[in-house]
């Protein structure tokens, strides 16, 4: 083939005139094109063609249009994404209770307290999970004017010790003490005693301020 930017061989021995040849090569021929250099004469359009066939000189090969990539099938623009992975939504819940807030529940046990009733055990006494239950709700009244309007607080941690058995017929007093305020975690001491001030239980529980309508939109 002739040299490349100049005359074909034997040109000038032949006296004839010279003629500027140029290669046109493409670069892949997995694109469809050919591999083989192609001679153009002088006077013809040219094009430095790059991968896609893109014309590098100049405006886009005719057969091979470009398509931009806010169009391209395979690409989603950021700036049209609804979610970001990672950033959450900006919660404010106001917080006004103060460490040494105190609740009280006082309660008589009945058939329906027992652990046989709750089926938490097999005898007539007062159920466990009765006693966690006061001891939630004394927890709410320690924050019943602390919370400020939608938002509510839910219990995430009960650490809690049943050292007595109670009755049916008995009255027990539940008290919570507010201990600890992390922002929207607050830590409680739990206790609970008889009539004669006896300990029934003692304990520690933990509940979080949540904003109600968000919360309630994470049930679906």
């Amino acid at each position: 083939m002739g040299a490349k930017w100049g005359a074909p061989e034997g040109a000038h021995a032949a006296g004839a005139t010279q003629v500027d040849y140029r290669v046109h090569t493409v670069n892949s021929v997995a694109n469809g094109y050919p591999s083989d250099d192609a001679s153009i004469p002088s006077g013809q359009p040219t094009a430095a063609v790059g991968r896609g066939g893109r014309d590098l000189a100049g405006p886009t090969c005719a057969s091979h249009q470009l398509r931009p990539l806010d169009r391209s099938p395979t690409v989603t623009p950021a700036d049209r994404c609804r979610f970001r992975i990672g950033v959450p939504r900006p919660t404010v819940v106001v917080v006004q209770v103060s460490v040494g807030a105190r609740g009280e529940v006082v309660a008589v046990v009945t058939d329906d307290d027992t652990a046989v009733a709750l089926s938490s055990g097999s005898l007539p006494v007062l159920a466990t999970p009765r006693l966690v239950a006061w001891c939630e709700a004394a927890c709410c009244r320690a924050l019943a004017t602390g919370l400020a309007e939608g938002t509510s607080s839910v219990g995430t941690g009960v650490r809690l010790e049943h050292l007595a058995p109670s009755a049916v017929g008995a009255r027990v007093t539940a008290v919570a003490v507010l201990t600890a305020v992390d922002a929207r975690r607050l830590t409680f001491d739990v206790g609970v005693t008889d009539a004669e001030g006896a300990v029934v239980a003692r304990g520690t529980l933990e509940r979080v301020v949540v904003d109600d309508e968000r919360f309630l939109g994470r049930l679906g």
